[in-house]
């Protein structure tokens, strides 16, 4: 599963992530799909695949789009890379 995108996750766009969770990873809040931002309301698809879900609805994961809100780079904007030092590490089986 590619990395989650949180708080401060800069976009094409050079806008950068909205998040609203509870839930944290290398202590910044997680991203959800349709709930944050980037200039434009982020689509996903997100974690929905992977059945991972925070507060009930898919986190954004890297790759993941953002609706579009303008022109230019703006019309298909998404999430290239993690911030440094935000990665997911599984735990269990």
């Amino acid at each position: 599963m590619p990395n989650p995108v949180v708080i401060g996750t800069p976009a094409t766009c050079a806008h950068i992530a909205t998040a609203t969770s509870t839930v944290f990873v290398g202590g910044l809040p997680v991203s959800k799909v349709g709930l944050d931002t980037a200039g434009g309301p982020i689509v996903g698809p997100g974690s929905a695949p992977f059945k991972v879900f925070v507060e009930g609805v898919p986190m954004s994961l890297v790759g993941d789009f953002i609706s579009p809100h303008g022109d230019g780079a703006h019309t298909a904007a998404s999430f290239p890379f993690p911030l440094p030092n935000v990665v997911l590490v599984k735990v269990g089986p």
